[in-house]
């Protein structure tokens, strides 16, 4: 370990074994705990296209059990693309490779918790690109204390885009691996 007045940043190890030197750069920094707890919830598994609205419950409270009272909260969503898949067809590919998805960052809650230590958040989750299949949504929500330290947490819901899927399953092939003309088979269409 390092001392506690070393200095942060990138330090470099070098090992010297008979005429051959290694060298490897290492991150020394300071790591800051969490002093809030932060619970955000929102009722559901999976988000889908048919919620029109975000609606969800943030509770804060100090480590000690304490209510944060009147703090500043900030609450970002990153959509970000996420394998398409169904437990009842295993077989089968939900996910067009035909199209691609970049990530969108998004602020749902910007404002201060309450005398609890708790907010109301509602939003509208879109997203302005066609999909290639199911989608994540990566919430972040900061905490900012009176003296300006902030505390962090991560939530990550499933967010299906659309109400319907189709699903094809690729044949198999031959002994040479060579595929087979007209044995694709397609699944009925998974209604959400």
């Amino acid at each position: 370990p390092t001392r506690p007045d070393v200095p942060t940043g990138y330090w470099n190890a070098r090992i010297k074994v008979g005429g051959t030197e290694f060298s490897k750069t290492l991150k020394i920094e300071t790591i800051k705990p969490n002093r809030l707890k932060i619970n955000i919830g929102f009722g559901v598994d999976k988000l889908t296209v048919n919620d029109k609205a975000l609606f969800g419950d943030l509770a804060v409270t100090w480590l000690h059990g304490a209510p944060a009272r009147n703090l500043k909260a900030k609450v970002d969503v990153t959509i970000t693309q996420n394998e398409t898949t169904f437990s009842k067809y295993p077989d089968y590919k939900f996910t067009d490779p035909s199209r691609t998805f970049t990530s969108e960052e998004q602020t749902i809650y910007d404002g201060r918790i309450d005398e609890q230590g708790k907010a109301r958040i509602s939003a509208d989750l879109s997203v302005d690109q066609r999909s290639p299949g199911m989608l994540k949504a990566n919430l972040v929500t900061r905490i900012f204390e009176e003296s300006g330290d902030f505390s962090t947490d991560f939530f990550s819901l499933p967010y299906s885009p659309y109400s319907s899927y189709v699903g094809i399953k690729t044949p198999e092939g031959d002994k040479r691996g060579m595929l087979l003309t007209d044995t694709l088979q397609w699944v009925d269409v998974v209604t959400l």
